[in-house]
């Protein structure tokens, strides 16, 4: 960026995309909104001076961005932030927050996403409600949110770390360092190749299965998480199956039980009152 803009690239993707699989997702989705509220303060506070400031961020550093951006909003905070990208976000893609967003930044607003991001998708998925996933698909509805797909070049989303510089260049931004970025992706490919290359030994080793057997390991346990799912929805509809089927069966054989039990007792005192009456009245 030019030497006049304050320029804040939010580096937690690469750290709290590893937490994300080692924590729970509420304790990262907490801490990264936090980290949000704080960068709101240091802006409204003016740490960076009177200078515009633009704001970049992948994964959760893109969900920090965006909590920042909804605290702006929520205290009136207008005209601090000149320019926000994110790439890959965690973050719901309604409209209504976004709209928010849009009115707190005055100049660009860009939505980085890409349609191959599995790991995006399921982790997220996992612990929200939310089926629109703004680093999964474009913003739809706000005027002056750019959406960029960059499908073609990040087929994953711990790509963002090293192709931070290309998507950058894509979208127009200035001052991006050429060099810097062709020494990343050269790491990328040589990363790639190690990795690859571990992975085969370790499957030869027999310390890791195939893609075959962990592909039929997913497609089994799928099948088997459908049949508990039918299993429970036919329980709730009272149609039999699954365990809570045959508990409230043997509960209802209990109770059918009791009062034949309750009846044959009745019948007993009753038929004693009876005969004790008759010998009075004799």
């Amino acid at each position: 960026m030019e030497d006049e803009d304050a320029f804040c690239f939010v580096e937690l993707g690469e750290r709290c995309a590893v937490g994300w699989v080692v924590f729970t997702q509420g304790v990262v989705r907490s801490r990264s909104e936090k980290a949000g509220v704080v960068l709101a303060d240091a802006l409204i506070h003016k740490v960076q001076g009177e200078r515009p400031v633009t704001l970049v961020g992948y994964s959760l550093g893109a969900r920090v961005i965006y909590s920042c951006l909804q605290s702006l909003s929520e205290r009136h905070a207008f005209g601090l932030v000149e320019t926000v990208v994110l790439l890959g976000a965690p973050t719901p893609s309604d409209s209504v927050n976004w709209r928010r967003m849009r009115s707190v930044v005055a100049g660009r607003v860009v939505n980085v996403y890409s349609t191959k991001d599995y790991l995006l998708g399921f982790l997220y998925r996992t612990s929200s409600l939310q089926y629109g996933i703004a680093g999964l698909q474009a913003v739809e509805g706000v005027v002056g949110v750019e959406n960029v797909d960059v499908s073609e070049v990040v087929d994953g989303h711990m790509k963002y770390r090293l192709l931070t510089g290309r998507v950058l260049e894509m979208i127009g931004m200035e001052d991006v360092d050429d060099g810097e970025c062709d020494r990343l992706e050269k790491e990328e490919k040589k990363e790639e190749e190690r990795a690859e290359a571990e992975r085969k030994r370790r499957v030869e080793a027999g310390e890791e299965p195939s893609p075959e057997e962990m592909q039929r390991e997913v497609d089994e346990k799928n099948k088997n998480s459908m049949m508990g799912w039918v299993s429970n929805k036919m329980s709730g509809l009272g149609l039999g199956g699954g365990d809570d089927a045959q508990k409230e069966s043997t509960q209802g054989d209990k109770a059918k039980a009791d009062r034949a039990k309750y009846r044959a007792e009745h019948d007993y005192y009753a038929g004693m009152n009876a005969g004790n009456g008759a010998t009075k009245k004799a």
